[in-house]
C-alpha cells in the first residue's frame, strides 16, 4: 500500500472536478486578455468565478486574485507584509 504524504505540492482530484474541469481545459483554455471570442469567453468565466468566491467570503471581486501557483501565492503574501512595514 502507498501512502502519499504531499499533498502541499498536489493532490488527486474528486472526480466532480475532474468533469467540471474538462471543458475548461478542452473548450475555454483561451487567454482571458486576449482580444478574441475564446479569451472573452475565458475573461466571463473567471470574472464569475471571482465573484461567486467573493459572495462566498464576503469581499469584493475587486479582491480575489487568481496566482499561477503556490510560490506566486507565497510571493505576493510576502511582499504585501514588507511593503506594509
Amino acid at each position: 500500500m502507498n501512502v502519499y504524504l504531499d499533498n502541499a505540492a498536489t493532490t488527486s482530484m474528486l472526480p466532480e472536478v475532474i468533469d467540471t474541469m474538462k471543458s475548461y481545459m478542452t473548450e475555454y483554455y483561451g487567454n482571458p486578455s486576449g482580444l478574441y471570442s475564446v479569451g472573452f469567453k475565458v475573461k466571463n468565466i473567471l470574472d464569475d468565478c471571482r465573484k461567486t468566491i467573493a459572495q462566498t467570503i464576503n469581499v469584493s471581486p475587486k479582491q480575489i486574485y487568481f496566482t499561477s501557483g503556490g510560490t506566486e501565492g507565497d510571493n505576493w503574501v510576502i511582499k504585501g507584509v514588507a511593503e506594509a512595514l
